[in-house]
């Protein structure tokens, strides 16, 4: 296999990445696409029976520059083949490989050549000033008049963990719940875990990605999903987290969250909690989800198991007893009430950090 010479230069993009990421890569495509560059994505170029060998040699030919997706997961076997007909082709057709670093990356082993190379970071998102350093690299002039980057683009200084009944369908009450959460936990700026799972997990992040892409922000950069190794969530979007076993991922959530919600739930979702308190997270619980037939009463549970012993949580340190109990208040402020005690708790917590 070799690259050809080629003049001809169809594409502005060829986007190499380890499909394990192709979530991330359809957003870094969507980011290219949003300033006028021509992407060769091989799902929308290699027609199914075809062999794919022949194509990529191709399509890299047929491309003015290579960008190099990079994520937390190792190169595999083809984007390492991909990345060396890159090489080849930089070395002849003068054509630039620029490899890019995604949300999420975490400094895998990749080929140290790479090092070589001038990165874009996208680690903080897809901000509108690294889009314009990969157009520059891409395009070979530096883009103008393009909007700086805003706080919103940002990476979340909180991560939010919703965990809730994996049932489906839910109870209409259920749904209509949590994607008023949904919406409003992207609102707030902050970030979503969540198991990747029906239900509650798909629910949520559904409404949350919805309100994320309306703002044109990087969902990678405010969406995780951790599933145990071999998993996809049933929600098929944001950063995707394979991790060992399922009791191993579950665990990896509750640490990778600053706070814990819980909505209705079914049996696992007041273990979730008790796990979120013995390693001293706050674990926000939503009484009002209990259906009127005591089905779906995690939350329930969980939520006067806390008043019990409140002195005893890591609530107590950060929040009054008062307070937490206007979760339980009208079933139609249970959202609003949540979004303005978890403020409360993170603006507390910074301020007693900085004591």
């Amino acid at each position: 296999m070799g690259i050809h010479q080629n003049t001809v230069k169809d594409f502005d993009v060829f986007l190499s990445f380890n499909s394990v990421g192709r979530n991330d890569a359809r957003e870094l495509r969507n980011a290219l696409h949003s300033r006028g560059l021509s992407v060769w994505f091989d799902e929308e170029q290699i027609r199914p029976g075809m062999q794919w060998q022949p194509r990529i040699e191709e399509g890299i030919s047929r491309c003015g520059s290579v960008v190099v997706a990079l994520g937390d997961f190792d190169m595999g076997p083809v984007q390492r083949q991909e990345v060396e007909l890159a090489l080849i082709a930089s070395r002849r057709l003068s054509r630039p490989v620029i490899p890019c670093l995604l949300p999420g990356y975490k400094a895998p082993d990749y080929p140290t050549f790479l090092d070589t190379l001038s990165q874009v970071d996208f680690r903080s998102g897809y901000t509108s000033s690294e889009v314009d350093r990969l157009v520059w690299g891409v395009k070979g002039e530096r883009p103008t008049n393009f909007p700086e980057a805003t706080s919103g683009s940002l990476t979340p200084t909180k991560w939010l963990l919703v965990a809730g009944s994996g049932s489906d369908p839910l109870p209409s009450s259920l749904v209509s719940l949590s994607r008023e959460l949904g919406r409003e936990l992207a609102s707030s700026g902050w970030g979503l875990v969540t198991g990747g799972w029906r239900g509650i997990d798909h629910l949520i992040a559904l409404s949350f990605s919805e309100q994320i892409r309306s703002s044109n922000i990087s969902l990678s950069s405010r969406l995780i999903q951790i599933m145990p190794e071999g998993s996809r969530p049933h929600f098929p979007a944001g950063r995707l987290v394979n991790l060992g076993t399922e009791n191993d991922a579950w665990r990896h959530s509750v640490e990778r969250a600053d706070a814990i919600i819980l909505v209705g739930g079914l049996g696992g979702t007041y273990q979730t909690g008790t796990l979120g308190l013995e390693i001293g997270k706050g674990v926000f619980s939503l009484p009002n989800t209990r259906e009127a037939n005591k089905s779906h009463a995690d939350a329930f549970d969980f939520y006067y198991d806390v008043l019990k012993r409140w002195s005893t949580t890591p609530l107590a340190s950060v929040l009054r007893i008062d307070e937490y109990e206007e979760l339980a208040g009208p079933a139609s402020t249970t959202v609003s009430t949540l979004i303005d005690l978890l403020r409360s708790y993170f603006e507390r917590l910074r301020c007693d950090g900085a004591a």
